[in-house]
């Protein structure tokens, strides 16, 4: 698989991931020691952080963007350097 390829099929996971709800397959993608930052500017360190954080974000009753999805990168391009 190239290096876009793969790329895009991580940023489909992401947004799979994120629809579903699934705190605990959207930390597994990122590395044990990840630095995340949120929305709001919370600094979370590693990945146990990542889902404990999304699993209490999941369980809010929020409201989808338009089209239904919380997160997409359908459209989404990779621009080489």
């Amino acid at each position: 698989m190239s290096t876009e390829k793969e790329i895009l099929h991580q940023l489909a996971r992401i947004g799979e991931t994120w629809n579903a709800g699934d705190s605990e397959g959207y930390a597994g993608l990122f590395t044990e020691d990840a630095d995340y930052i949120t929305f709001f500017g919370l600094h979370l360190k590693g990945r146990q952080a990542i889902e404990e954080a999304h699993r209490e974000l999941f369980k809010l009753d929020i409201k989808p963007a338009e089209g239904g999805r919380f997160a997409s990168f359908q459209n989404t391009r990779v621009r080489k350097p």
